[in-house]
């Protein structure tokens, strides 16, 4: 591990509806205060950032994972701060992090996976060996990612995301079109998933993905690991 304080970065949603039927979406807010206070709680500092920046729409749900962050994140002026006033992702650079969680929300799924900016920065970490961390939706991501050759990144990579039966379990939050699930398996991916609602984290190498919200401070936890490994 290095000599100065390891630097995590969080990147969240700015989308707040569903293009295709307008219906709420956003941040499922425990994928981001359980890997927020794994790290503070380890001495990382911790940035957050967003496609828009500012205050990240919130899910209209919480599936209360984790209440005990939940009940801290209220009290703490700090936090709550932070996540209202994220940078954007254009205000970043990959050299000054050890490693990138991003986390998942219906919202994720919409307006990350094509942004060419978050396409970068996941090129930018992988190209200087650090590791990078994706929660439940967020594995969405993944979908639009290509190696150097053209072809889709997750191909034969181990990974999980949200399943089809857990996506239908958040309807009406869940999107519209084909599930995270199959579109991962017709890249070729080796995806696997635990029951519903249990965590299960898989990590490819410098890849962590998460299969949903309960998982998220197993890849937080795990992204750590590496990053001081890496360090």
């Amino acid at each position: 591990m290095r000599g100065r304080l390891l630097r995590l970065l969080i990147i969240v949603t700015s989308c707040e509806r569903t293009p295709t039927d307008g219906r709420r979406c956003g941040l499922l807010l425990e994928e981001f205060v359980g890997p927020y206070y794994l790290w503070r709680d380890a001495g990382v500092e911790v940035v957050v950032a967003s496609p828009q920046g500012g205050m990240p729409p919130l899910e209209s749900i919480l599936l209360v994972t984790d209440e005990a962050n939940l009940e801290r994140y209220q009290k703490d002026a700090e936090a709550r701060g932070l996540l209202a006033d994220t940078l954007r992702i254009e205000q970043i650079c990959a050299d000054d992090f050890e490693a990138v969680l991003f986390a998942g929300g219906v919202g994720a799924s919409v307006d990350l996976p094509d942004d060419p900016r978050v396409q970068a920065l996941f090129g930018a970490f992988a190209a200087a060996g650090k590791p990078a961390g994706f929660v439940g939706y967020a594995a969405a991501i993944l979908l639009k990612l290509r190696t150097s050759s053209g072809a889709p990144y997750a191909r034969a990579r181990a990974v999980t995301g949200v399943t089809n039966s857990e996506r239908r379990s958040l309807e009406p939050a869940a999107p519209s079109g084909p599930s995270l699930a199959s579109a991962l398996k017709r890249q070729s991916a080796i995806y696997t998933a635990a029951a519903d609602g249990l965590s299960h984290v898989v990590r490819d190498g410098l890849l962590v993905t998460g299969q949903n919200t309960r998982s998220a401070v197993g890849v937080a936890r795990a992204l750590l690991d590496i990053a001081g490994q890496v360090g």
